[in-house]
């Protein structure tokens, strides 16, 4: 996955509310379990979550492994039944069905799943192709409903889909589009996909004020406006690469004009968000930034911006409680946000190797589980979900399994007590 690493200018943040700074409780306060360990032929590297259906079915994507793409496999999609058993749904080829597939799915109520690859689809992009949208139906059948060609419709969707109440899907392309920002042929793209399967851009980022490079994927509510974060642009005193600013929130209403909700300053309010922000029926929108925040650690924040565009810094992450939250969020109905982050809580390598997190209404985190790197997993990348009885589920991209290199990722289960 791409990402620019910058050093955060501390700006004095405009309009910024700062949550209160709580400290976390004890590590590991859920009861965590392994619910299985990928091996190589089953597909592995897990950036992607999971998604669920009515009977307690989980699917996700693994980056690699499968057919083609030699050495290391060009990625499957994985179906896991309650009882941790893995079916292989999907072998991606490379071709023009995709490869590499790095975000989370989306379920239609028919049981069809949707989501992208990275690479493949089409012969550009230095010949790697510039990356699919796709439909799996539950038994496997593939389609393909765009590729990328790497003009003006983007390239390399590493984020995730959404899907409204018509079926229509609404996505972002971290290249392509507007003909600036260098070597990505573009500064992204917000896309939309009719049931009926036509393809238009919604919106083509100019590295300015609206932003540019969106890595997150969308968000769409119930009123059918999009949601999504840029990691540059925006705003701000930050240089990703060779575009600045410290990134933004952006939406797209239904009439397809682009509004910048917020501008990240790079100071206390952190930058660089990488995830699509969840939205809840109030209107209000969370989210993590992948760094910045007050003090010397800049290891990233969770935040929460109100209809009217305050944005308070709900966590600072301070390294044992978790560092790097690259994922998005989940909200429960007590209004408890759940995530995961990148490094941080235990010290098996430098930096950590990630965490399980809850925080509560009143601002208290609670580390559910620091990874440990060999045999519960490392690197958790996504958002967990939550079943029926209230348990977590997620993945680790690595450890686990050790036929792979650094491990072949996990899901994970975590019981909260």
């Amino acid at each position: 996955m791409f990402r620019i690493f910058h050093t955060p200018v501390a700006i004095a943040a405009a309009g910024l509310a700062i949550g209160l700074c709580v400290s976390p409780r004890s590590a590991d306060a859920g009861d965590f379990r392994v619910a299985h360990a990928f091996t190589a032929s089953e597909g592995y590297h897990p950036y992607a979550g999971l998604v669920s259906d009515a009977k307690g079915n989980m699917f996700g994507a693994q980056s690699s492994g499968g057919t083609g793409c030699a050495p290391f496999g060009c990625g499957t999609i994985f179906k896991m039944a309650p009882g941790g058993s893995v079916t292989v749904l999907y072998q991606f080829l490379g071709g023009n069905d995709g490869a590499s597939p790095v975000s989370t799915l989306v379920r239609d109520k028919q049981g069809n799943l949707y989501g992208t690859t990275t690479s493949g689809g089409s012969s550009g992009c230095g010949g790697n192709g510039c990356g699919t949208v796709f439909e799996l139906t539950p038994d496997g059948q593939e389609t393909l409903l765009h590729a990328f060609t790497g003009g003006t419709d983007g390239q390399s969707p590493y984020g995730g889909l959404a899907i409204d109440r018509h079926g229509n899907l609404f996505g972002t392309a971290f290249g392509g589009g507007n003909a600036g920002c260098g070597e990505h042929g573009g500064c992204g793209t917000v896309f939309e996909i009719t049931s009926g399967g036509a393809f238009s851009v919604l919106h083509a980022f100019t590295a300015g004020s609206d932003g540019a490079f969106p890595n997150g994927g969308a968000t769409v509510d119930a009123h059918g406006d999009v949601y999504g974060t840029t990691e540059a642009g925006g705003g701000g005193n930050c240089q990703n690469g060779d575009v600045g600013g410290c990134g933004a929130i952006f939406e797209i209403g239904a009439g397809g004009a682009e509004t910048v909700l917020y501008a990240f300053t790079g100071a206390a309010d952190g930058d660089f968000p990488e995830a699509s922000p969840i939205v809840d029926k109030a209107g209000n929108l969370y989210g993590t930034t992948f760094f910045g925040g007050s003090g010397q650690c800049q290891c990233g924040t969770v935040y929460e911006l109100a209809p009217g565009g305050a944005l308070t810094v709900l966590h600072t992450f301070a390294q044992t409680d978790g560092a790097l939250p690259y994922g998005s969020l989940l909200r429960d109905t007590s209004g408890t946000l759940y995530g995961t982050t990148e490094e941080g809580g235990r010290s098996c390598r430098p930096g950590g190797c990630g965490v399980v997190f809850a925080l509560a209404p009143d601002g208290t985190e609670t580390v559910l589980h620091a990874f440990n790197e060999t045999t519960d997993g490392h690197y958790p990348d996504s958002a967990p979900i939550m079943d029926k009885k209230g348990n977590l589920y997620g993945t680790a991209t690595w450890g686990g399994n050790q036929s792979c290199s650094n491990g072949c990722g996990t899901v994970f289960e975590v019981k909260l007590k």
